[in-house]
């Protein structure tokens, strides 16, 4: 009897060894990541500036309370929440809001014969492995182009001129939104053909000592 029941325990470890592997399928992409925020403003087309220095970190001012770079330009991804805020006035800002798999970027501006162009620089060890697709861009004057290098992501808002006729937006609110797909940072998965080898070592010890008491 004791022997049959050991016999039992043994084959359904067996088998829950060979059945359960955990999934990286529904691990998290982006969410409880630690994300670096840069933003930095057109000097002239296609030349970003650091005279402002980071607009995302609060230091210079322009970071209004209760998004998550109020404390610096280095937060937590959550959802929801918004991550980065950027304010030159109540009617001049950007906000940029990531989630599990998605970020957009809201530009709100006072008036539709200003354009600025600006340059959004996240660092993210979370996006290493990571491809990143437009799926709305309602910004005008050439859009948001995203390039997304190892663990670094760059969006560009390159108008064709900064100000000027024929520079204006068609809305005073514009939005561009992009999505990531992929495989985030690797978890630890046990291997399928790790499992079997144990499972296969368990059952065939207690068949040599089953065949060795028989004997």
């Amino acid at each position: 009897m004791k022997t049959r029941s050991l016999a039992t325990g043994i084959g359904l470890s067996l088998v829950c060894t060979l059945v359960w592997i955990p999934s990286a399928a529904n691990a998290s992409l982006l969410l409880g990541s630690s994300v670096f925020g840069e933003k930095y403003d057109w000097s002239s087309p296609g030349v970003a500036t650091t005279i402002l220095g980071n607009q995302f970190d609060p230091v210079y001012g322009f970071v209004l309370p209760g998004y998550g770079n109020s404390t610096g330009p280095t937060t937590t991804i959550v959802d929801p929440g918004i991550e980065f805020d950027v304010s030159a006035s109540p009617t001049n800002f950007a906000t940029l809001d990531f989630t599990d798999s998605t970020l957009t970027l809201t530009k709100v501006i006072p008036s539709l014969s200003v354009i600025g162009g600006n340059e959004f620089v996240f660092t993210d060890t979370a996006f290493s492995g990571l491809t990143v697709t437009k799926t709305q861009d309602s910004f005008d004057n050439g859009g948001v182009t995203a390039q997304l290098v190892g663990d670094t992501l760059t969006l560009t808002l390159a108008p064709t001129c900064i100000l000027g006729p024929g520079c204006s937006w068609t809305s005073l609110t514009e939005t561009a939104q992009f999505s990531f797909s992929g495989s985030s940072t690797p978890q630890s998965v046990p291997e399928p053909a790790t499992l079997s080898l144990l499972g296969a070592g368990l059952l065939g010890m207690f068949m040599r000592r089953r065949r060795n008491k028989a004997a």
